[in-house]
């Protein structure tokens, strides 16, 4: 059933104000934890996805602000996730052959080899 710009605009209020529960402050909360846990870019990715939320949030453009808030919370998601992967697989492999070499005088013994 296709609906007219009728119905559309009167609907508009009604899927806005459920709109309203959902805040787009978490995306900007995930998008600083993203960009000091992983990098810039997936950080920087989710901010600018939030503005444009908020932006499409004042506007009355719902389907726009879905979008928005998706791809901010995966690109958020994803760079929190690749940061802590990133940071764990530094503690296990890099750091111990360093800390070893630099402070024990021990020559690098790599957990691959």
């Amino acid at each position: 059933m296709l609906l007219g710009s009728k119905d559309r605009e009167a609907m508009l209020p009604i899927v806005m104000e459920r709109e309203k529960e959902s805040q787009s402050n978490l995306l900007y909360c995930l998008s600083c934890l993203s960009f000091w846990v992983s990098g810039w870019i997936p950080g920087l990715v989710a901010y600018v996805m939030a503005y444009q939320a908020d932006r499409a949030k004042k506007h009355g453009d719902s389907v726009r602000y879905k979008l928005y808030t998706t791809v901010g919370m995966v690109a958020g998601t994803i760079g929190i996730i690749s940061g802590l992967a990133c940071i764990v697989l530094f503690f296990m492999f890099i750091f111990p052959v360093w800390y070893r070499h630099l402070y024990m005088d021990v020559e690098p013994d790599f957990p691959w080899e």
